[in-house]
């Protein structure tokens, strides 16, 4: 298990794709921490919430998705496609080599909103423990979302297709669902991470129990399988 995590966590580092996105992040949290620090006494924040991650809770709660499918859709299926996926098989079970995978892109991103965090700290003087939990824990549930997909899908074509798709429709739904006065409707609020992001409570856990659900069902669909 932790030698697939690792070759996913390098494979990841090793696209072009992925430093771009790392720059992305990095850049806009610093700039932005930069422009807060000009014009925002830490003294008159309202509500006690630090505005310097703002860009970067965005990029996380808004665009999560959309970048973890763009340098991971094809996580599964693409061994699927190559038949890597027997060799790899033959020697480690099936639930090691979807934890493998869960390991080595949730490290990359760690590392993302961790060094992006940094950034802010670095600037802004100011630390803000519970956004960077609550940051991390999103992209669990990201993550999970995106192997889910790309175990159930078996074209690494579609399943790009079908990234770019769940990105754009994922907050806009989840988003919907929070301030929709359909009481049915409402219910499905639940399965999507806004709604604890905006409480911003012990609630946030329920993200993480859901990331799980996701990430068992990914397993479960593996196994079932004929590969």
């Amino acid at each position: 298990m932790l030698f697939i995590a690792k070759n996913e966590f390098f494979k990841l580092f090793k696209s072009i794709k992925s430093i771009l996105i790392i720059l992305i992040f990095v850049l806009a949290s610093y700039y932005t921490a930069k422009f807060f620090n000009g014009i925002t006494p830490l003294a008159s924040m309202s509500n006690n919430e630090s505005p310097y991650y703002s860009s970067l809770r965005l990029l996380v709660f808004i665009f999560g998705y959309l970048f973890i499918s763009v340098l991971s859709h094809d996580c599964i299926n693409k061994e699927i496609e190559l038949q890597t996926v027997r060799l790899i098989t033959s020697k480690v079970s099936r639930k090691d080599f979807v934890l493998g995978k869960f390991l080595g892109i949730t490290l990359f991103w760690f590392i993302c909103v961790i060094s992006s965090s940094i950034c802010i700290i670095l600037i802004s003087k100011t630390i803000e423990i519970k956004i960077i939990l609550v940051m991390l824990i999103t992209c669990i549930y990201f993550i999970s979302m995106v192997i889910l997909v790309s175990t159930l899908v078996s074209k690494s074509s579609i399943s790009n297709f079908l990234g770019i798709v769940l990105g754009i429709g994922i907050p806009l739904v989840g988003l919907y669902l929070m301030f929709t006065e359909n009481s049915f409707l409402k219910i499905f609020k639940y399965l999507f991470p806004y709604y604890y992001v905006v409480n911003m409570d012990l609630s946030v856990c329920v993200i993480g129990i859901i990331a799980a659900v996701l990430l068992y069902i990914s397993y479960f669909v593996l196994n079932r399988k004929d590969l």
